[in-house]
């Protein structure tokens, strides 16, 4: 299960992670939960990191092209 925007706006909405993770407990699939506790931490962590902003820039530098 995977969230349905982007990683920049996951990692800064509290309540889109606790929403993503619910639904994946929802679902009752293990693989679900696991996927979705990785999505919202790997998002989390690329934030604190300084990583998201970098690759948004990087993104739209590409774009310029």
């Amino acid at each position: 299960m995977t969230s349905k925007i982007d990683d920049e706006a996951l990692a800064s909405n509290p309540d889109a992670q606790l929403e993503l993770i619910q639904r994946s407990y929802a679902a009752g699939d293990a693989y679900a939960i696991d996927q979705a506790i990785a999505e919202v931490s790997w998002a989390r962590r690329m934030k604190k990191q300084g990583l998201l902003d970098f690759s948004a820039k990087s993104s739209d530098c590409e774009s310029d092209d």
